[in-house]
């Protein structure tokens, strides 16, 4: 295939921390074919944990954000570069980019399918914005003008059309991707973590945000504590970290809980842990519980909107439970602790379910809306 027969994309992401949603896009970046597309990256930021990890055929611009000011002058200089690349389709991850990528589009005076991709619960992250009733209008009016959403589970697609007034017809659903393969790759390199021993640990994984329930995680285990050996291990970074580390000093478990910080590889951990605990209050898919699966652990999930339900069947390859509720969170724990049997089971039935949700089948998806 020439050049000429390329089908150009460009994807757009304000920048690439270490949330799922940049994980996924550097996971889609890596297994486009290149014969098959040219491929441009635009981010406002070139920061995040994920910014070394863009493949070097994809062509990667930087639109140097400083402050939130700046983003008139990203809107413009996204126009701009759009109307040079003329690319057949745009692709915007995460919601506040999506705000820039439609009226670029519009100033670009270039025509081109987008595709606007929705990562979180929006109506549930909004509810905390000081400013939420402009932020709905502004992302009202972006669904209503893109030619296509994605949404990574039932849940999100049922709130941008019930919150949003997304039209169905334009909303797909594309669950999120793991690239299988790497997991199992990377989960066989050796456990180097001072004072952690294979099977000795419960295991948390996400941004240390409110969303993610922390605080609920915390006082199950100080509920737990006293009635087990195992530590907590929880991996990666946020605003919340001092005042998560402030609660596990009061709740008298500082000393049993490791705050680790983002972790390249997580699967090293989650395949030496005796559980996987997500917290959350809320999610958009939960990419954690699938990467989970595939390592070979055990999950236990909350049941929020929206995701977890739509990846567990309870009982069968994981279980579920209410979410901020400490003490159903410590009982849930306590008692897989106690039962390795039925671990087995929701294991195997996990590593089954985790290849529903691998990279290759996931990709295809994604190229059938390019």
């Amino acid at each position: 295939m020439t050049d000429t027969a390329k089908k150009k994309i460009v994807f757009v992401i304000s920048w690439l921390g270490g949330g799922g949603a940049e994980r996924v896009l550097v996971d889609l970046l890596s297994a486009l074919n290149p014969a098959r597309y040219e491929i441009s990256l635009v981010v406002f930021q070139r920061i995040g944990v994920y910014a070394q990890a863009v493949p070097g055929h994809v062509a990667l611009y930087d639109l140097k954000k400083k402050t939130r000011w700046d983003f008139f002058r990203i809107v413009i200089e996204l126009a701009c570069l759009l109307k040079r690349l003329g690319p057949d389709t745009v692709v915007s991850f995460l919601s506040y980019t999506s705000l820039a990528v439609v009226p670029a589009r519009f100033f670009s005076f270039r025509k081109m399918k987008v595709i606007l991709t929705e990562h979180g619960h929006l109506s549930s992250q909004l509810s905390h914005e000081r400013w939420k009733w402009l932020r709905w209008f502004l992302y009202r009016t972006c669904y209503d003008l893109a030619d296509l959403c994605v949404a990574p589970s039932a849940g999100v697609a049922e709130d941008l059309v019930r919150s949003f007034g997304a039209r169905k017809e334009k909303v797909k659903v594309i669950h999120n991707p793991v690239d299988l393969a790497k997991v199992e790759r990377l989960k066989e390199e050796p456990l180097r973590c001072e004072g952690l021993a294979p099977g000795a640990y419960l295991v948390a994984v996400g941004r240390l945000t409110p969303d993610k329930g922390y605080v609920y995680l915390l006082k199950a285990y100080a509920l737990l504590a006293p009635h087990i050996q195992e530590t907590l291990v929880i991996l990666g970074e946020g605003e919340e970290r001092k005042d998560l580390e402030d609660l596990a000093r009061n709740l008298g478990i500082a000393d049993r809980v490791f705050f680790c910080g983002f972790r390249g590889n997580p699967y090293v951990f989650m395949r030496h842990s005796a559980l996987l605990v997500l917290s959350s209050l809320t999610e958009s898919f939960a990419l954690v519980i699938v990467e989970a699966m595939a390592s070979g652990t055990a999950v236990i999930a909350t049941d929020c909107p929206s995701g977890p339900r739509e990846i567990v069947t309870d009982g069968i390859n994981g279980v579920l439970v209410p979410p901020a509720d400490e003490k159903k969170l410590a009982d849930a724990v306590f008692s897989l602790l106690r039962d390795p049997a039925r671990r087995g089971f929701l294991i195997e039935n996990g590593r089954k379910r985790a290849g529903d949700f691998d990279l290759r089948n996931i990709l295809l998806r994604y190229e059938s809306v390019f």
